[in-house]
C-alpha cells in the first residue's frame, strides 16, 4: 500500500463528484477514455484520483452535447486552445446537421400534408436582411411568451408590399417593403426569430430572394441557397388594434438621429429623461443631478418631459432610416412613435417609463 492510496476515491464517490454513473465510468474506463488511477488486483475495485474529477466532468459535458467518443478522446488529450477549436468544430457540425434535418423534415411535412402553397413573393436579399435586422431589436427570448421571439411577416399582393412586425411588449417595430409578387391574395406567417437570424448572412448574399409560404413553414430561396424557417400557429398580438387605438401626437419633434444616438452611447445611466422645449430637446440621466445635454430640434406642440430605459430607446433610434428622426409624443405614459422624418417604411413604438419610478417600465 502506498501513501497516496488513502486519497483515492471509490467509484461511488467519484460518480457523485462528477455526475457520471458508475456504469458510465466503467464504460469509459473500458474504452480507455478515463481509466481509474488504481484497480485492486484481487477484488477488481476501481479507484480514482481527485485530480481526475475535472477531466471526468469535461467528458460528461462533452457527451451531453453529443460529442462522439473519437472526438472526446482528441479533446481530452489536446491543449486548451486546440480543445476549444475541436469543440467549436463539433458545434458547427451539429448546426449544419440540424439545418439539413429541418429542410428535409419540412419537405416531408409538405408531402404528407399535401401542403397548399401561397403566392411566392420576390424581394432583394440585402433589403430583406436589413428589414429583419431592424425589427429583431423588438423581439425577446421569453420562455413564458414564445410568441415574442417571432417575427410576423405579411404579404399583400394587391399592394405589392411585405410587412415585418415584431414586439417585446415595450417596443413594436413595423417595417414595410415594396416587393414583386403575382396574384391578388396575400398570406401571413409568424416566423421563428432563431431561424431568421441563423440565415441572415446567407440572405444578404442573395441578389433576389423568393419567399414561399405553406403549411410546412416559410422557405426562402436565393440562387443555390435555400433556408427553411419554422412557423407557429399561435395567435400573434393584434398590432393593428394597438395602432388604431393610438391618439394623435400632442408634440412632434424632428432631431438628428446621429446626435441622439451618440448621446445615448455616452450617457452612463440606465434611464434618461427627455425634456422638450420650444426649439430644443434636452437629455439627462433620470433621477440625477447631472446637467442635461441640449440638442437642437424642430418642435411642434407643447413642452413635455418623458423618460425612457436606454435599452428600449436606443435600438429604435439606431435602426431608423435616414438621419432626420421624428418623435411623435402623446403623453408621458403613452407609446412614442419613432421613425424617419422622410421615410415611413420603418415605424417603432417605444413605451416610456415612469418619471417618478424610472425602474418600473410600463408594459402594455
Amino acid at each position: 500500500m502506498t501513501d497516496l492510496e488513502p486519497s483515492l476515491m471509490t467509484i461511488g464517490e467519484f460518480a457523485r463528484a462528477t455526475g457520471l454513473t458508475a456504469s458510465a465510468l466503467r464504460f469509459y474506463a473500458d474504452s480507455g477514455l478515463l481509466p481509474p488511477a488504481d484497480v485492486d488486483g484481487v477484488s477488481g475495485y476501481r479507484r480514482y484520483a481527485p485530480g481526475q474529477v475535472g477531466q471526468a466532468r469535461l467528458l460528461r459535458r462533452l457527451r451531453e452535447i453529443g460529442t462522439p467518443l473519437s472526438a472526446v478522446a482528441q479533446i481530452l488529450d489536446a491543449e486548451p486552445a486546440e480543445a476549444a477549436r475541436l469543440v467549436d468544430d463539433h458545434l458547427r457540425q451539429l448546426s449544419d446537421d440540424t439545418t439539413l434535418a429541418r429542410d428535409r423534415g419540412a419537405a416531408i411535412i409538405a408531402d404528407l400534408a399535401g401542403a397548399h402553397r401561397d403566392v411566392p413573393v420576390r424581394v432583394r436579399g440585402p433589403v430583406f436582411a436589413a428589414a429583419v435586422d431592424q425589427v429583431l431589436t423588438a423581439t425577446v427570448d421569453d420562455r413564458n411568451h414564445a410568441i415574442l421571439n417571432t417575427v410576423r411577416i405579411e404579404s399583400d399582393c394587391a399592394t405589392g408590399t411585405l410587412t415585418l412586425v415584431a414586439t417585446d411588449r415595450v417596443r413594436l417595430a413595423i417595417r414595410t417593403l415594396a416587393v414583386a409578387a403575382t396574384g391578388d391574395t396575400g398570406w401571413a406567417a409568424t416566423v421563428s426569430v432563431d431561424d431568421l437570424r441563423a440565415g441572415l448572412a446567407t440572405i444578404r448574399r442573395c441578389p433576389t430572394l423568393e419567399l414561399d409560404h405553406s403549411a410546412a413553414g416559410l422557405t426562402l430561396t436565393g440562387g443555390d441557397s435555400r433556408l427553411h424557417c419554422r412557423t407557429t400557429t399561435e395567435p400573434y398580438p393584434d398590432y393593428r388594434l394597438m395602432l388604431s387605438g393610438l391618439s394623435d401626437p400632442a408634440t412632434s419633434v424632428i432631431i438628428s438621429g446621429t446626435g441622439l444616438r451618440r448621446l445615448l452611447e455616452t450617457l452612463d445611466s440606465e434611464h434618461i429623461t427627455i425634456t422638450i422645449g420650444e426649439s430644443a430637446l434636452s437629455v439627462a440621466p433620470a433621477g440625477g443631478d447631472a446637467s442635461p445635454t441640449i440638442l437642437p430640434a424642430t418642435v411642434a406642440g407643447p413642452p413635455m418631459a418623458i423618460a425612457f430605459a436606454v435599452t428600449t430607446l436606443y435600438p429604435a433610434v439606431t435602426t431608423t432610416l435616414g438621419d432626420d428622426l421624428l418623435l411623435d409624443l402623446r403623453t408621458p405614459d403613452r407609446p412614442v412613435t419613432v421613425r424617419s422624418a422622410n421615410d415611413g417604411g420603418l415605424i417603432t413604438l417605444v413605451m416610456p417609463v415612469s418619471l417618478t419610478d424610472p425602474g418600473g417600465t410600463r408594459e402594455r
